[in-house]
């Protein structure tokens, strides 16, 4: 299924069938949907905000991503 994590990021099971938008061991979510319900778009696992429209992704308000690092320096 296209934009969804290959692993959970909650409990790593990797083992899911075509259609499964949940893990099956957890139930966390696999796809990174936007917060915002008029875009509710999928974005990659790792994006923090909606590439198309920049409010928050799932992945990032319920803290499943590692945390942003600036990589850009001072």
């Amino acid at each position: 299924m296209e934009g969804r994590t290959d692993m959970c990021l909650k409990c790593q099971n990797k083992e899911f069938s075509d259609y499964a938008k949940f893990c099956k061991m957890c139930g966390t979510p696999l796809l990174n949907t936007c917060t915002d319900e008029k875009c509710a778009k999928v974005n990659i696992p790792d994006a923090w905000h909606c590439e198309y429209c920049g409010a928050p992704t799932l992945f990032g308000s319920n803290g499943l991503l590692a945390e942003y690092e600036n990589s850009f320096g001072d």
